[in-house]
């Protein structure tokens, strides 16, 4: 009986183990299409948490706690979100590009 007791006591250990084992910390820098420069000030979300983070002045991320095989989204104002899975990669650097849109209506209101 006390083996049976052992036993399981280690495979719950092992499983506990396996199960942090597939989150990774993953980083990179995330870039403008238009003129390949970084972008401070992206949103990066772990699609589906609340785990995120926000890139700093040199366009630099890094998120920990990210499932191996989860979606990472990234999204800035004026640009095109993005989903990227994460497919077990540590580096993930990201080209955003401009999102473009036309107005519909202009009003325009003179007061005298």
């Amino acid at each position: 009986m006390k083996k049976v007791y052992t036993l399981i006591v280690m495979f719950l250990f092992m499983w506990c183990v396996k199960i942090h084992a597939q989150e990774i910390t993953v980083s990179g820098k995330v870039f403008s299409a238009d003129d390949n420069m970084t972008l401070p000030g992206v949103t990066v979300l772990v699609k589906g948490t609340v785990t995120g983070t926000t890139t700093d002045v040199d366009g630099k991320y890094t998120l920990g706690n990210v499932p191996s095989n989860g979606i990472m989204v990234f999204s800035f104002v004026g640009m095109q979100t993005q989903e990227i899975q994460v497919s077990g990669q540590t580096v993930i650097d990201v080209i955003m590009k401009t999102e473009s849109f036309g107005l519909d209506e202009v009003v325009v209101i003179g007061y005298g």
